[in-house]
């Protein structure tokens, strides 16, 4: 499988709330129809970094762990590219918020991001690139 999910997204958040990192995309804030969240629990009961980090998309019925193989942040979109044995699941390969150009026009906003999703993936597995 290798479709692609592209969504507007004119809403994007970081923050940390109970130990947990979170990063969230969506085309609204009220009642998005598309969107991703990407999140970080370090938990003791975690074989290893990666079943920390979880993926929810609006095309996933719950969150799913260890999934993302590659995130790249452009200055214009965030390319979240899954693992195969979770297209299924995702009912795609590939998922890219397009931000919107109140996002693209808010540095603040691009530097937080890159910082959270720095320390989302510090140790782990998937491949962050900056570009």
């Amino acid at each position: 499988m290798n479709n692609l999910l592209k969504f507007n997204a004119s809403v994007l958040e970081c923050y940390e709330e109970d130990d947990v990192l979170t990063v969230a995309l969506g085309d609204n804030e009220q009642s998005p129809e598309n969107y991703l969240i990407i999140t970080r629990l370090d938990d003791e009961d975690n074989d290893s970094i990666d079943e920390g980090i979880g993926l929810q998309t609006s095309q996933s019925v719950y969150e799913a762990s260890a999934v993302i193989e590659k995130v790249t942040l452009h200055s214009d979109r965030l390319e979240v590219v899954i693992t195969p044995d979770s297209h299924e699941h995702f009912g795609c390969s590939r998922l890219e918020g397009v931000f919107s150009e109140t996002v693209r026009n808010t540095p603040e906003k691009i530097a937080l991001l890159r910082k959270y999703l720095e320390a989302i993936f510090n140790g782990s597995k998937t491949t962050l690139v900056f570009s």
